[in-house]
């Protein structure tokens, strides 16, 4: 496999060395800009060719940030934002020195996006090496079962997602939320769904984490399922199973005396909350990362013809609205590409909210 090296070339040509010799060390190609030649493009273009092409990408961040370029930032830099969203990134981060402002607030970023997960420290360019070989070979580990198939797991993620039967309302509108991994591969043994520890820790942080799902004034209710550990309440549940594949489902619909109003800042926030759940129950079942990768899909179960608002237009005129007895079997929202990074999960939770908020503006609206 390729492996781009990526860190300052003046002043770091131990660590450099360092890396390319435990890249070459586990029988991979090293991928340098000292390798590139003479080419018609300019070097940084070439280098984020580099980037592009590459299976993994190892960043080596010392103290001095580097000449910035007409972006604004290192070459470096552009590099980590080239291959976050693309490609394995492995980030070693040099301790013991004093670091440049614009430096310290790079090493700040890339530990955010990392989350610590890819992210060591080292000293000497021996410890570097070291760290790099222990890095790489857990991510061959990871990637051993194949690379993540976008398609495949865009159809388990819909596939999760419960539809409604038409003609039938029980009065509450539902957001459903599907977070599938991949490469797809067991990641729980069917053991492990019925042991104590994992139930006690989905009971815990349903009702009292982070980003709680179930309510205090009710009981809460635990299944198994086929493949599947289930939690739930009235409208609300958690679905985990053995592949790491999750399943929320939480209620969204506001409204009174038979007007419904779906509220675009109430189904931006459930979305917030069911990702930002889904992200930490991934890092509670697979801390290593064996899932690189997430689908996301999600579905508005009991509409009707319940009008779309904001809060602001829902408090001006909460008795206006409309009431529709027959549902409308809306298909499931993803997004294009379906496949993310597993950080995205973490890292750009609201972002990911705001797109699918607007995707199912324009389907809601479009179907008016």
């Amino acid at each position: 496999m390729k492996i781009f090296v990526s860190s300052l070339v003046t002043g770091m040509e131990a660590e450099r060395a360092a890396v390319v010799g435990a890249v070459r060390a586990l029988g991979h190609d090293a991928v340098t800009a000292e390798t590139f030649g003479a080419r018609t493009d300019s070097p940084q273009v070439a280098c984020l060719a580099g980037v592009r092409g590459s299976d993994c990408v190892v960043l080596v961040l010392c103290g001095r940030y580097g000449t910035k370029q007409p972006s604004g930032m290192s070459a470096t830099h552009e590099e980590f934002r080239e291959a976050r969203d693309r490609r394995p990134l492995l980030a070693f981060v040099q301790d013991g020195i004093d670091r440049e402002p614009d430096q310290e607030g790079f090493v700040a970023e890339v530990q955010k996006w990392q989350g610590g997960q890819f992210t060591e420290r080292f000293s000497t360019a021996d410890e570097l090496r070291d760290a790099v070989t222990r890095a790489l070979h857990r991510w061959e580990l990871s990637t051993a079962v194949g690379a993540p198939d976008a398609v495949e797991m865009l159809a388990r993620a819909t596939g999760l997602l419960p539809s409604e039967e038409r003609g039938f309302h029980n009065g509450v509108t539902t957001l459903a939320v599907a977070v599938v991994g991949g490469p797809r591969q067991s990641i729980l043994r069917p053991v492990e769904l019925e042991e104590g520890p994992l139930r006690r820790h989905l009971h815990q942080s349903g009702r009292f984490g982070e980003t709680p799902i179930f309510v205090d004034a009710e009981g809460v209710e635990s299944a198994i399922e086929a493949h599947a550990f289930v939690l739930s309440q009235s409208n609300r549940s958690v679905r985990l199973d053995e592949e790491g594949a999750i399943r929320i489902v939480l209620p969204l619909s506001e409204g009174r005396a038979g007007i419904t109003a779906l509220i675009e800042e109430n189904l931006r926030e459930t979305l917030v909350r069911a990702l930002r759940f889904s992200s930490n129950l991934l890092e509670h079942i697979d801390n290593v990362h064996r899932l690189s990768h997430v689908a996301i899909a999600a579905r508005i179960n009991g509409a009707g013809g319940s009008s779309w608002r904001t809060r602001q237009e829902h408090a001006a005129s909460p008795n206006q609205g409309s009431w529709n007895m027959h549902t409308d079997d809306r298909p499931p929202t993803a997004l294009s590409p379906p496949s993310r990074p597993r950080a995205a999960l973490r890292q750009q939770v609201d972002e990911l909210a705001e797109d699918f908020t607007v995707l199912f503006r324009r389907q809601f609206k479009s179907a008016r």
